[in-house]
């Protein structure tokens, strides 16, 4: 407390002997800030709700890696007959512009993959075409790690070149539909803040009661605003940072601005009128409503430093910020206001609003009667409150919370309609399926009477009654440790695989009860061979 007392003092005395030389300082840093962060916005990356370490991640990079391409379908477009009418998909016409549009599509940037359903309607799974045969859809899988990032370029590249003078072609699917909410959410926060700067400036007018005095937190917010984009332009460079928080540094930064601004033109306000304007008045300001300052500050910054353990980017890129934004608002307002007080002095209340007014006393006036009424009746008013509270939350009790999908377009969008219209006639499969990883492990041998041994027993006998089984690509991919991808299909199926493990821990326990001699004939007999064990490993890969 006594060294903060001591660095307080020491600020009062530069700030009242030197301002100019301090606000010098403080421009300097600003046109330097501005200059290397201005283009902040271009250096930071959307999204980033995801845990880079957890078990679908890694399983999502192990299949990106292996296949080349993401296996969940990127963008989707939507085929359907002018009109909405029946899509005669065995036309030879349709058949061949199909196959133009997706022979497009494939050359649309960061596309890896486009699946046709009328030319393999095997990869499509027999989910290309509509239940009602008026649509089909031609899915395209992106090339890159950066979903999230790069969806918005390739959706906007689709659309661009991906058309058709015979076919209604539309899109849908999860980078259209993120790159249309982030647009949305870019325009929302712009509007915002142009409602909320005149809004801001009017309650500061009243607040300060003049135009001089209003002004001074509109200079510690942009000047912390630019502190903070010269923040997020170094952070991004070291690691990936989100974009968000560029929008919570700015809300927060004028927040804090106001608040701290506030205080010490309300103290020195005090102090003047004690002291009259001198080098008394602002010493006391400085060092009593600048501990308050500081305090505030790094505790706004301690508080948000508590989302830097968040392994998602964009939960640490807002904690980041909010501790950036925190030291800068106190810092800045600790050097920046008092030296221009110091300057001001009596002009400080020039272009007032209440000119020739009596000073406000401490026990009179709006704010004072106000308090007096709260006072005496705290219970009543705590209830009062509560309930205006309450009813002011009641819409947020049926808010539904959703992750980043196409499910989050709003209407009015390009892909909402298409994205209804898949949600109503094809399975969740098409846009949302879950992907299996299944990775493939070379065969060991295994002690007799083991389950594996179990069931190369099996095996073995099913080759002596039938030709031995063809290997395939899939099983020589398999043995080689190269992951599967597999689409799971909603219906339930852990019945059957329970009923498999209990088949063989069956014929395990079996297995091992027999007597010596006969697991020594079992062994003989299912000796494994190259063949057999490729085979067994298929069969443990497929089984998996």
């Amino acid at each position: 407390m006594l060294r903060c007392r001591t660095m307080l003092r020491k600020i009062a005395d530069i700030t009242w002997r030197r301002p100019r030389l301090v606000l010098a300082v403080v421009a300097l840093f600003a046109v330097g800030a501005g200059a290397f962060g201005y283009d902040v916005e271009h250096h930071l990356k959307a999204a980033g709700f995801t845990d880079s370490s957890s078990e679908s991640e890694r399983a999502t990079s192990t299949l990106r890696d292996a296949l080349g391409y993401d296996a969940t379908p990127g963008i989707v477009a939507l085929v359907r007959a002018p009109g909405g009418g029946a899509l005669d998909t065995t036309a030879p016409s349709v058949r061949a512009e199909v196959a133009r549009i997706a022979q497009r599509l494939r050359r649309v940037e960061h596309v890896g993959r486009v699946v046709n359903p009328l030319a393999e309607p095997r990869a499509a799974g027999g989910l290309g075409i509509a239940r009602d045969g008026r649509s089909l859809v031609v899915t395209a899988f992106l090339s890159t790690q950066d979903v999230e990032d790069v969806g918005g370029i390739a959706a906007t590249d689709a659309r661009r070149t991906v058309r058709s003078d015979t076919l209604d072609v539309s899109f849908a699917g999860f980078a259209p539909g993120f790159d249309e909410v982030n647009d949305q959410t870019r325009k929302d926060l712009t509007n915002a803040e142009l409602i909320a700067f005149p809004a801001l400036t009017v309650l500061l007018l009243l607040v300060f009661r003049g135009v001089v005095a209003a002004l001074i937190p509109l200079l510690i917010g942009v000047l912390s605003i630019v502190g903070t984009f010269l923040f997020l332009r170094i952070m991004s460079s070291l690691v990936d940072t989100s974009l968000f928080a560029l929008n919570i540094g700015t809300a927060l930064s004028l927040g804090l601005a106001v608040d701290y601004a506030l205080l010490l033109v309300s103290r020195y306000r005090e102090e003047v009128e004690r002291h009259g304007h001198g080098e008394v008045a602002h010493r006391a300001t400085v060092v009593h409503a600048g501990r308050g300052v500081i305090f505030s500050g790094f505790t706004v910054a301690a508080a948000m430093a508590a989302l830097l353990v968040m392994p998602q980017r964009f939960l640490y890129s807002v904690g980041a910020a909010g501790v950036a934004v925190g030291v800068l608002s106190a810092v800045i307002a600790i050097l920046v206001v008092p030296s221009l007080l110091a300057l001001l002095g009596a002009r400080l209340d020039a272009l007032t609003l209440r000119r020739g007014a009596p000073p406000v006393s401490a026990t009179s006036g709006g704010w004072y009667r106000l308090a007096r009424g709260v006072m005496r009746r705290p219970v009543l008013v705590a209830l009062v409150s509560g309930g205006l509270l309450l009813a002011a939350a009641a819409p947020m009790a049926g808010v539904d919370f959703t992750g980043p999908s196409a499910k989050a377009v709003p209407p009015g969008q390009p892909s909402y309609e298409p994205g209804e219209y898949l949600t109503a006639n094809y399975p969740r499969e098409v846009t949302e399926a879950i992907t299996v990883t299944v990775r493939g492990r070379r065969p060991t041998r295994t002690s007799p009477g083991s389950p594996g041994d179990c069931g190369r027993s099996r095996a073995s006998r099913a080759r002596r009654r039938s030709p031995a089984p063809r290997r395939t690509s899939h099983s020589r991919r398999c043995q080689r440790g190269m992951p599967r991808s597999m689409e799971v299909p909603r219906t339930p199926c852990a019945r059957s695989a329970t009923l498999r493990h209990r088949g063989r821990r069956t014929c395990s326990s079996r297995a091992t009860q027999r007597g010596s001699s006969t697991r020594r004939r079992a062994s003989s007999r299912t000796r494994p061979t190259s063949s057999r064990s490729s085979w067994s490993g298929r069969r443990c890969c497929c089984s998996s």
